[in-house]
């Protein structure tokens, strides 16, 4: 091998190196050592690191999931204005989510929910979860879920059925 051969395969090793650093500081997972074809088709699950929508649940439930999220999610946002100062009668005595944000492993995850007699801001329950995972296709899915809180709880979290949430979650650059 000529020496015009060897600094160009070296370039290209040194460059797919840096590739996979690259990818891992936009919350893309690589390692150093896999295939240049590899790296470069990760390259389109580079992100602007925030993703949002809308989701309107059709009945109570204690489970949020969004999935197909072609970053690292690092926090995760949901708000419902409707419910915001809302007072709600009946039977049944139920925590509906009104606010919920969650960071990963910071413990700063709060919660703001309105139940039959009253509104309140505090910690996120115990028992509950926020859960990342990363799909077959590489894509991520959040989950929020109080379904292990509720059943030990007296009085039950739930995003309320037929009220519009907005979602919002961003990797940890971003600042909701």
């Amino acid at each position: 091998m000529n020496g015009t051969t060897a600094k160009f395969l070296n370039g290209i090793e040194n460059s797919r190196v840096k590739l996979a650093e690259i990818l891992n500081n936009r919350n893309v997972e690589a390692e150093s050592g896999e295939p240049l074809e590899d790296l470069v088709e990760k390259t389109a699950r580079i992100h602007g690191g925030v993703e949002f929508g809308e989701w309107v649940p059709t009945v109570n439930t204690d489970i949020f999931t969004i999935g197909g999220l072609e970053f690292l999610p690092y926090k995760i946002g949901l708000s419902c204005e409707a419910l915001f100062g809302q007072t709600f009668y009946g039977n049944a005595v139920n925590n509906y989510v009104s606010l919920f944000s969650a960071n990963s492993g910071e413990g700063t995850d709060s919660i703001y929910i309105g139940n039959q007699s009253e509104l309140k801001f505090g910690n996120v329950p115990p028992k509950s979860t926020v859960t990342v995972t990363q799909e077959s296709d590489g894509s991520y899915t959040v989950k929020v879920d109080f379904s292990n809180y509720n059943l030990t709880s007296g009085v039950p979290y739930y995003f309320k059925s037929g009220y519009k949430y907005m979602w919002v979650t961003a990797t940890k650059e971003w600042s909701l």
